[in-house]
């Protein structure tokens, strides 16, 4: 990155995330694996350097990936988590591949009654994790693989890097957890979002046992189609989510999957081919 490029995104922290985010180069003997304290105005975490932990935190707290007020299809879910909350319940908001929990700590501050389940195999991303969502006491995380059935996966590290690749099913290796089970987590909870990026794995999310679909108000993907290509890792997701009748909208990297009260009004779809309808290329 040459002197304008950095000068330009030090310009792009600073409007985002504010002024202390410079500061971020001071703390350079911070293991490397716990990271080391970054200050925003939304709040300090813990960033490893040489990571992609950076990126997720200029993605979520800069361009508010996650945001869903900032859509129209928003408004309706905040008046679902007030119904929830009003009726005595507990929303629930599940972050499948939790990474460092940055994602986990904007659900958390946006919906500060919903319980957040932040789910993440990878060990080393949890040391982090905790430690980024120790400070609310809404995130609850849950060290598992998100999947589709119970069993267990190995994380493959193939790409050189300290951030894990796409997952694989195994006789041996971390536990997988269901959506259900997550569920059932929390006493007389209500399913508001569900948040899935889990490099390629949803597949298997989607190929197993799918009754949760219908619940979430939400449903947030990042189909990973550009990264496992002729893998078909999007075929469960399309057979799942397009027979749901769901307003859709693209934001960035992600599929953004909201009820809609329109969809009461439209003949059945379970007919409908659903395979190939759908094609997403990540943003530059």
């Amino acid at each position: 990155m040459d002197f304008v490029d950095r000068a330009y995104r030090n310009y792009s922290d600073v409007k985002q995330l504010g002024l202390p985010v410079l500061l971020r180069g001071l703390h350079r003997r911070a293991s490397s694996r716990e990271g080391r304290l970054v200050r925003t105005v939304h709040g300090a975490f813990y960033i490893r350097p040489h990571t992609s932990d950076m990126e997720v935190l200029r993605s979520v707290f800069g361009d508010m990936t996650y945001n869903l007020d900032r859509v129209r299809q928003g408004a309706a879910t905040r008046s679902e988590y007030e119904r929830i909350c009003t009726a005595g319940k507990t929303p629930i908001i599940i972050d499948g591949g939790a990474n460092v929990g940055i994602a986990a700590r904007y659900f958390a501050k946006a919906y500060p009654r919903a319980v957040v389940l932040a789910v993440e195999p990878d060990k080393d991303n949890l040391v982090v994790c905790r430690k980024n969502t120790e400070v609310c006491a809404n995130i609850c995380v849950v060290p598992t693989a998100l999947g589709g059935r119970r069993g267990c996966v190995n994380l493959d590290y193939s790409n050189g890097g300290a951030d894990s690749g796409p997952t694989g099913r195994s006789d041996h290796g971390i536990p997988i957890t269901v959506i259900a089970e997550l569920k059932d987590l929390i006493p007389n909870g209500e399913l508001l979002i569900v948040k899935i990026d889990i490099e390629g794995f949803e597949k298997d999310v989607f190929s197993g046992e799918i009754g949760w679909v219908s619940e979430p108000h939400a449903i947030i993907v990042e189909p990973h189609d550009w990264m496992l290509p002729g893998d078909g890792t999007s075929f469960p997701l399309q057979d799942s989510l397009l027979r749901e009748r769901r307003e859709m909208i693209l934001s960035g990297d992600n599929l953004m999957l909201f009820k809609s009260p329109a969809a009461s009004a439209r003949g059945d779809t379970s007919s409908w081919p659903t395979r190939g309808l759908l094609r997403v290329v990540p943003s530059a």
